[in-house]
């Protein structure tokens, strides 16, 4: 593993057995899972007012989604319980954090982290997290659990095609509550292609085109009351309405 800087500041790693870094270089790892995933998974869900919210974080890495999740569910004064599972196949990452720097305002949950390397999981009255040392499309086939936010975050479908497969999407609908939400760093033709056979909606980030983020995709069951543009497919082509 090479440790990378990324634009924002934050730090990555690159994984020379995938070919892929962590998160994006350019974009920033720390902007990245606020942008893309945290900040408009909780908001689509209204997670703020909630009494619990339940999190399946696909796949844990470096523990960017899982971490700030509980930083901004704190900022936003969350009342409820939140319950995060992240299935990680590779139980050498977690045990390397210990030597990872991740930015200062995750300092402030340094004790999770610490808890989570060393047991695999963490509790208070707020938040329980697991993480499990598995393949997550394995994993999902045969949970019955249901879950609010789906932080769908592996390597490429490049690199890492059987979670980005048609199948495995389906699996993922079927885990999702009517009301929630998959967000994910992709706006692959092929993987929104296996998200809509799954059943899914899809929506592209709004994301200013001065911004320096490109787009991902947030996938959902029924169509969103919001300003977000609604992305489907007819063959190969991706159009917006």
């Amino acid at each position: 593993m090479q440790i990378a800087k990324t634009a924002d500041g934050s730090l990555t790693l690159f994984n020379s057995e995938a070919g892929e870094h962590y998160h994006s270089v350019g974009e920033g790892a720390l902007r990245e899972t606020y942008e893309k995933h945290i900040r408009p998974a909780l908001n689509l869900i209204g997670a703020a007012e909630r009494r619990s919210v339940k999190v399946l974080d696909v796949c844990f890495g470096l523990g960017y989604n899982t971490l700030c999740t509980v930083l901004e569910l704190t900022r936003l004064g969350f009342g409820g319980k939140c319950e995060i599972v992240a299935p990680e196949l590779d139980r050498r990452l977690i045990t390397s954090l210990d030597d990872f720097c991740h930015p200062e305002e995750i300092k402030e949950v340094d004790h999770i982290k610490r808890s989570l390397i060393k047991t695999l999981r963490y509790e208070d009255k707020k938040f329980n997290i697991e993480i499990v040392i598995k393949d997550a499309a394995e994993y999902v086939k045969n949970m019955k659990r249901r879950f609010d936010i789906i932080y769908h975050d592996p390597f490429s479908i490049m690199k890492n095609p059987s979670l980005w497969s048609s199948e495995y999407f389906l699996d993922l609908f079927n885990l999702l509550e009517d009301s929630g939400v998959i967000t994910t760093y992709s706006a692959s033709a092929k993987a929104r292609q296996n998200m809509r056979r799954a059943g899914f909606l899809l929506y592209a980030h709004p994301f200013a085109a001065n911004s320096g983020l490109r787009s991902g995709t947030i996938a959902v069951k029924t169509t969103l009351n919001s300003d977000l543009k609604q992305v489907w497919y007819k063959g190969e082509s991706c159009l917006q309405v």
